[in-house]
């Protein structure tokens, strides 16, 4: 998604120190927490399940305390991740276009894309800008180039268009399979 970087450092910064001081319990975390919480982290492995990963996290927290910080789903993470907008209109004030990835959301103005496009946007960063991103991350790119966005009356002035490219959690080895 929309880098969890941001959204997980501006978590983690929101703690007071006693919360900060027990732990966070988030599987993305980790490197983040170690800019807070200076003496790094330790990683709980659970079965590659949602009830194990909640089974878990639930023994954690009752042990220790932590702050549970849920991905996609906490305020301070989707504020924190919202700060790219802030910088990107700062950069490019005359932009009237703004194609960013989300997931889990119902509304107007919305591109679906097919998975071999996402990842020919994703080699297409690759080799172009130098860039990897992942595929969630690469599917603004993929809209913004489709014939969704490119028909559409509501875009047809669309001249200066922003796309957010986002993470590196990928294996190139394996997307490159498929195309």
């Amino acid at each position: 998604g929309v880098s969890i970087f941001r959204g997980a450092r501006n978590a983690i910064f929101s703690l007071d120190d006693q919360q900060a001081g027990k732990g966070v319990l988030y599987r993305r975390l980790l490197h983040s927490a170690k800019f807070r919480v200076w003496y790094g982290g330790q990683v709980i492995w659970s079965e590659p399940t949602m009830q194990s990963r909640e089974e878990t996290a639930t023994n954690v927290l009752q042990e220790t305390g932590a702050a549970l910080i849920h991905a996609h789903d906490h305020g301070r993470i989707i504020s924190g991740q919202g700060t790219i907008s802030l910088e990107l209109l700062e950069q490019a004030p005359r932009m009237d276009t703004k194609r960013v990835p989300i997931s889990g959301l119902r509304c107007r103005n919305v591109i679906t894309v097919d998975d071999t496009e996402t990842i020919k946007a994703m080699r297409l960063c690759y080799e172009i800008l130098k860039v990897a991103v992942e595929p969630s991350g690469a599917i603004g790119l993929v809209g913004a180039l489709s014939d969704s966005f490119r028909n559409n009356p509501a875009w047809k002035e669309c001249n200066q268009i922003a796309i957010i490219l986002s993470g590196g959690n990928v294996d190139l080895g394996s997307a490159v399979e498929f195309i």
